[in-house]
């Protein structure tokens, strides 16, 4: 990677393990995105270039002290930096010095001590995901509910997404050719589902720290231009929501 990319709104992973290969292998395999991985192990960098479209990952073979090197992945262009060294502690050092360097872009972070988010969120991290809440929520889920934790658990497993049939969570930014604009979160609601059978379960409003998600808002609650629509459908319907909102899912 020392001559860098010319990637531009692809994600960068900084640090490699197991939870960064299912986390690769979905963006890759299943959005098709791009992806700039940077890591400290040569022998993984040729196997990810083996097994994944040269056109969609870039690899970085760097010590994770020399952050100035990471402009090589073209950090300042990226939509998100995923933070995914092996400690809460190594991950806050990384964001502390990453926002010197890239202020504006989104940081996501996975931490393995979940009372430790305000302190990120204090750092400058965009998104927090405490693992080890998430994974205790959905055991208990199966212990004395197991139909919603089998949902649940199906809705996020990237396995299933390659069924036609099967059901996704996805977002869609709303833009001015989009047919809900404007109109009430009951019109798009019931509309969604009789035509498409597809339920708008929330709507996200605003960027970065001053966002905010509605979950299922009231009947008069009216879509505005920049909003994302927050639904879940087929997963052969991708196709149809892309042509209907006019932009592909995601941000």
């Amino acid at each position: 990677g020392f001559n860098g990319t010319e990637f531009v709104n692809h994600i960068v992973i900084v640090g490699w393990d197991s939870f960064a290969e299912m986390i690769v292998d979905n963006l890759i395999v299943k959005e098709k995105k791009k992806v700039a991985v940077i890591l400290n192990n040569k022998e993984v960098l040729d196997l990810l270039h083996q097994q994944y479209d040269n056109k969609l990952i870039f690899t970085l073979f760097a010590s994770y002290s020399n952050v100035e090197k990471y402009g090589l992945a073209n950090l300042d262009k990226s939509k998100v930096i995923f933070i995914n060294l092996p400690s809460d502690t190594e991950k806050l050092v990384m964001l502390i010095n990453l926002k010197k360097l890239y202020p504006d872009v989104n940081y996501l972070v996975a931490l393995d001590d979940a009372n430790l988010k305000e302190t990120f969120e204090s750092a400058g991290v965009t998104y927090v995901l405490p693992k080890a809440r998430i994974a205790a929520n959905l055991i208990s889920s199966y212990i004395f509910e197991p139909h919603v934790a089998e949902f649940t658990a199906d809705l996020m497993d990237g396995s299933s997404h390659s069924k036609k049939d099967d059901y996704d969570i996805r977002q869609y930014e709303v833009v001015d050719s989009n047919p809900f604009i404007n109109k009430k979160y009951s019109y798009a609601f019931n509309e969604l589902k009789s035509k498409y059978n597809t339920l708008l379960i929330g709507i996200g409003r605003g960027e970065h720290s001053n966002r905010t998600l509605y979950k299922l808002p009231d009947d008069d609650f009216v879509i505005l231009k920049g909003d994302h629509l927050i639904i879940i459908c087929n997963n052969k319907s991708e196709d149809i929501f892309d042509k209907l909102f006019y932009v592909e899912h995601g941000i």
